[in-house]
């Protein structure tokens, strides 16, 4: 597979927001460790507000080896109230919604299938669930066209 050479995923970040400028739909740049953008995991998010809980968002990471992920990254948000976690609060506006809308209709599946198919294998898709109560995640890749549990099923903590 080609590839492209970037020093850092903030390198990269920037590149791939440069590509997703239009006249109508603008995006952010914001580290999630904003003490080392170097080695930072990068988000582009739809919006300018802090904090982004709330959006799905672009994000990329630079692996160990020398190759970087790039995903959507979808919250979920909690459902039941903690005063001090105003923001972290599911409602209305949240992405997940249409997020599991197009699950359910087989839309991401779809998109996902016809990433897998032109880069011909050569990309993987992980579904990570990490809940902040249990402190659980999951891990899920594609292989073929089935999506495996990493895990067994135990979850990682």
């Amino acid at each position: 597979m080609k590839g492209f050479a970037y020093e850092n995923s903030h390198e990269l970040t920037k590149s791939i927001h440069e590509c997703l400028k239009t006249q109508h739909k603008r995006f952010t740049l914001r580290p999630f460790n904003r003490y080392d953008h170097k080695k930072s995991m990068w988000w582009l998010i739809p919006s300018t507000e802090y904090p982004a809980y709330r959006f799905g968002k672009y994000f990329v990471c630079e692996n160990g080896d020398g190759t970087y992920s790039v995903g959507l990254h979808v919250e979920k948000g909690l459902e039941k109230a903690v005063e001090y976690k105003r923001e972290l609060m599911l409602d209305d506006t949240w992405t997940w919604h249409d997020f599991t809308k197009a699950l359910e209709k087989g839309d991401i599946e779809t998109i996902l299938f016809d990433i897998n198919r032109a880069m011909k294998g050569e990309v993987g898709v992980e579904i990570c669930v990490d809940s902040p109560d249990l402190k659980e995640t999951w891990e899920y890749e594609l292989q073929g066209e089935r999506f495996v549990d990493r895990t067994g099923g135990r979850g990682r903590y």
